[in-house]
């Protein structure tokens, strides 16, 4: 009995196998063509979701919530190592809140650029 049970046990593991290795198959197939090596003149499309978290240091007075929202990025490679990328997106509207919790408004947060050393 205990020897037809290993064999049944043999059995099914390779019937999962049968399964499991199509199926990481398949996937690699499906993700890695994006590690693929790009050549000069490719274009290369990317999408995704961005979350602009704010860090607010106004005491106590007012919060800006957070926003998330779609984004994308179009790169040109000029060369097999170099590429030129521009970034694209949806406005970010950020909800404004008094401490009390009170809406007082939504707007686009203004550009900023931080360009000391400990933002590199």
């Amino acid at each position: 009995m205990t020897i037809q049970k290993k064999n049944l046990d043999i059995k099914s593991m390779f019937s999962i196998h049968r399964i499991i290795i199509p199926a990481f198959m398949l996937i690699m197939v499906t993700f890695v063509p994006a590690i693929q090596a790009y050549e000069k003149g490719d274009i290369l499309l990317r999408g995704g979701y961005t979350n602009i978290a704010t860090q607010s240091s106004n005491g106590t007075t007012v919060n800006v919530g957070d926003k998330g929202n779609l984004t994308a990025a179009v790169s040109y490679f000029i060369s097999n190592q170099w590429s030129t990328e521009i970034l694209l997106g949806l406005p970010f509207e950020h909800d404004i809140y008094l401490k009390t919790g009170e809406k007082i408004g939504t707007g686009k947060a203004p550009s900023t650029h931080d360009f000391t050393p400990k933002a590199l």
